[in-house]
């Protein structure tokens, strides 16, 4: 897993590389239990905990000309007194670009490092599932009643779509059904008069 960016801040590339210290984590439950007489406790639910990611730690290159720019950056990039932001990361080769959002709990330098190297710490702002950047995207025409169709989900989490219904191009020839709508028409007129029109699907009025 590749850390790409966080709140828009590039993490590998321009003088500066980033990396997690493990590559798999996943958050720690916490048991919810009610006493019993004489008897041990009983777990009746469980919480997930607050997922802290594994340690980002990030090394500028050393080029004093870009040194203090990058330092800037990270400094804003990884305020502890801002709000959520998305976090990038990629496939090892770069590829299947995926993002949660998280907050920075804390940001320090490491020792050793002559103030170039730096250690986040990150925690997810919802639920811990990675989401990918690009969204799945399929395109039905409906032709008859109860056609269905199937959207594939290349992750490992249940999702639920969206599903959005536009209207086609209207329908011309006599091969189709049409339907029929009474409308009225009510006439601005002291006589009073009134009308009524027909309206035909793909037939006008």
């Amino acid at each position: 897993m590749k850390p790409v960016s966080f709140r828009g801040f590039a993490l590998n590339g321009s003088g500066l590389s980033a990396a997690f210290d493990r590559a798999y984590q996943r958050p720690a439950l916490s048991p919810v239990s009610v006493s019993r007489q004489g008897r041990a406790p009983k777990v009746t639910a469980v919480e997930q905990e607050l997922w802290q990611l594994p340690a980002l730690g990030m090394l500028i290159d050393g080029n004093a000309a870009d040194d203090d720019a990058l330092r800037l950056g990270l400094l804003r990039a990884f305020d502890t007194r801002a709000g959520a932001g998305a976090l990038v990361v990629a496939d090892d080769d770069g590829n299947n670009e995926r993002y949660l959002y998280a907050v920075c709990q804390n940001l320090e330098q490491e020792q050793g490092k002559a103030g170039l190297g730096f250690a986040a710490t990150l925690v997810a702002a919802d639920e811990p599932f990675w989401l990918s950047v690009d969204a799945t995207t399929v395109t039905e025409a409906i032709n008859v009643s109860g056609e269905t169709f199937v959207v594939a989900n290349p992750g490992d989490v249940d999702v639920e779509p969206v599903v959005t219904v536009l209207a086609t191009a209207g329908r011309t020839g006599t091969g189709h059904w049409r339907y029929r709508r009474f409308v009225p028409v009510f006439w601005r007129s002291p006589a009073a008069a009134r009308c009524s029109v027909r309206a035909r699907r793909g037939g006008g009025v």
